[in-house]
């Protein structure tokens, strides 16, 4: 009669030591949120997986330029166009060159622009203008020194880029005592049948006015290249 007693209470002090175990061990875990990870440092791992972010298009011109206010010259007859800066006047010297020409423009600071004497004005300028039987030695017979000569590409096209500075002369063709010079950069993009578009920069470095004593031109280099990225085809 002994062993099935003693069989039961050993039964029920293996169920009390379960539902002490569970009571003690078990069920508060079941109630508490879970901890964030904690570094060797003591700080909290943060576990939140970090938001995805969009990439910021990267703009193709990363000129510091301000282009809103360009205008655009379009060339119907040779089939190409240009932006220009707001601050440049345009003159259309086709008429009134030393020869007239189909196709002779320029962009200029000086609103007394005289067309006749392009070459002689005082001012900075960039001109357009059509070039046949283009001869790279031509371009490169006017500049003195600094030469440089590059290839690039305007509009899918490859062009040559030719840079250097050369002395002024004076109206009879000396050279003026002064020693100015002007810079000058050409780049010459091809069309078709042996016909070029030529973009030239000009400034004159320095220059004596009888009035004014020495005068400098604008310097349109960075604008001369902005430009030159604008440049393309219509046709």
């Amino acid at each position: 009669m002994k062993t099935p007693i003693i069989i039961s209470i050993g039964l029920i002090a293996i169920i009390i030591v379960l539902v002490l175990g569970y009571v003690v061990f078990v069920r508060p875990k079941l109630g508490e949120s879970v901890q964030a990870p904690v570094a060797s440092n003591g700080n909290k791992v943060n576990t939140t997986p970090a938001p995805i972010s969009t990439p910021t298009p990267t703009p193709d011109n990363t000129s510091e330029i301000d282009t809103s206010d360009w205008k655009v010259y379009k060339n119907e007859e040779f089939g190409f166009e240009v932006e220009y800066p707001s601050t440049l006047y345009l003159f259309d010297c086709s008429s009134n060159f030393y020869e007239p020409d189909p196709l002779y423009i320029h962009f200029t600071p000086n609103k007394n622009n005289n067309c006749n004497t392009p070459y002689k004005a005082i001012d900075s300028l960039i001109a357009i203008s059509h070039v046949k039987n283009f001869d790279k030695k031509n371009l490169i017979d006017l500049l003195d020194k600094n030469v440089k000569e590059k290839n690039i590409i305007i509009d899918n096209k490859s062009s040559i880029h030719i840079s250097g500075e050369s002395e002024v002369a004076g109206d009879e063709g000396e050279k003026l005592s002064s020693e100015p010079i002007r810079v000058m950069v050409f780049t010459v993009v091809p069309i078709e049948n042996n016909v070029y578009i030529q973009i030239i920069y000009s400034r004159i470095a320095s220059v004596k006015n009888d009035k004014n004593g020495f005068v400098v031109g604008e310097d349109l280099n960075e604008i001369y290249d902005q430009m030159l990225s604008t440049f393309k085809f219509i046709k």
